[in-house]
């Protein structure tokens, strides 16, 4: 559950590319997030929870949308990506 918390920017990164190497071993990973940069590489399913209930359940490239992000968080959210990591940014208020 939010594994990143607390970590600096270099820390954060050594943690995810070490994740990510896990996760191409072939260990299973369930991260936990409000973070999308840290959505990583090999992470196929994706849940989005809201209020404690199940809103979509799909791969990464489906539910990382600005559509359902916008759903998640009852705003305006524009999401991008710049290589291999998600990132998020309110459109306006």
């Amino acid at each position: 559950d939010e594994p990143t918390a607390g970590l600096d920017i270099v820390a954060r990164e050594k943690l995810l590319i070490k994740l990510e190497e896990m996760s191409r071993t072939g260990i299973h990973l369930v991260l936990v997030t409000h973070h999308l940069e840290e959505i990583i590489e090999p992470i196929s399913r994706c849940i989005l929870l809201k209020s404690g209930r199940l809103l979509h359940d799909s791969t990464v490239e489906a539910c990382i949308t600005s559509q359902w992000m916008n759903t998640l968080f009852d705003a305006p959210v524009q999401i991008s990506r710049m290589g291999k990591r998600y990132s998020a940014s309110l459109s306006s208020i």
